[in-house]
């Protein structure tokens, strides 16, 4: 019984150490990864910063979804690489959540979509940035 206990508490204190923000972005990329190969949605929660609570719940049923699939890579890309997109959104009202600081770009394997061979590759693009000094996800 104690063995058991040690065991679950042990558990419940590593799951806790990567279901929060990073204090970098590689910190919270692998944080990312390993919610993921966990399906840990309560985990990608706690790294999440939206601007409006009600995109919150969309956001995780996509992550939800992608946690079935699996990653083949999880990038960090420069701000650069898409800053354009980020500020046409900003100027049709897109209200950042975070200071943006870089990309996270995450690709899974193609799924075929039918018997004739064709596939679909799932990519997300999360927006990195800094949120009372950690390093969250925003959608």
């Amino acid at each position: 019984m104690l063995r058991s206990s040690f065991v679950l508490t042990l558990t419940l204190m590593t799951s806790a150490t990567f279901a929060q923000p990073g204090a970098s972005p590689e910190e919270l990329a692998n944080n990312f990864k390993t919610a993921l190969a966990r399906k840990d949605a309560k985990g990608f929660e706690a790294m999440l910063a939206v601007a409006a609570e009600r995109d919150r719940g969309p956001v995780t049923d996509m992550f939800r979804r992608r946690a079935q699939l699996r990653l083949v890579s999880a990038e960090l890309v420069p701000f650069a690489k898409y800053e354009s997109s980020y500020k046409a959104a900003v100027a049709r009202g897109l209200k950042p959540a975070v200071e943006p600081v870089a990309w996270l770009v995450v690709k899974y394997t193609p799924q075929t979509l039918d018997g004739s061979g064709a596939t679909s590759t799932e990519t997300d693009v999360y927006l990195v940035g800094k949120k009372d000094g950690k390093y969250m996800l925003s959608s």
